[in-house]
């Protein structure tokens, strides 16, 4: 009689185990990603070059407010243009404008990437404020 409650309990005592390593696995890799992404919560702030309705060069700045909503500003002495984007754990961003179809995409961790309005086109720099 005294076996059939202890089966049971060896089961129960062996599976313990694994499922607390897969918990505590779960917590460090979760912990680790907003990890990396804390790095990216911040202000960016760089020069644009190539055409934008005209400009030539001018200003992008790059929020990342803590809740991971991006907001990217262009500003040029001709042209101003806000978008939204959103980006990875490793740094990558992507973006479109919904009112000028401005697209931009590149890396946070280069600090580089490129942008296309059209059929202008050029490159981006920016460094964390």
């Amino acid at each position: 009689m005294r076996k059939k409650y202890f089966i049971p309990l060896y089961i129960f005592l062996f599976i313990l185990p694994i499922s607390c390593e897969q918990i505590v696995d779960s917590f460090w890799k979760e912990k680790e990603k907003k990890d990396k992404q804390a790095y990216f919560i911040a202000a960016f702030k760089g020069t644009y070059f190539g055409p934008i309705t005209g400009g030539v060069n001018g200003e992008i700045i790059i929020n990342i407010a803590d809740d991971g909503n991006i907001t990217v500003r262009i500003n040029s002495s001709t042209y101003t243009d806000s978008l939204e984007a959103i980006y990875s754990d490793s740094g990558r961003i992507h973006g479109t404008s919904i009112t000028t179809g401005l697209t931009i995409e590149g890396s946070l961790s280069e600090g580089k990437g490129t942008y296309k309005q059209g059929h202008w086109a050029g490159t981006w720099s920016v460094r964390k404020k």
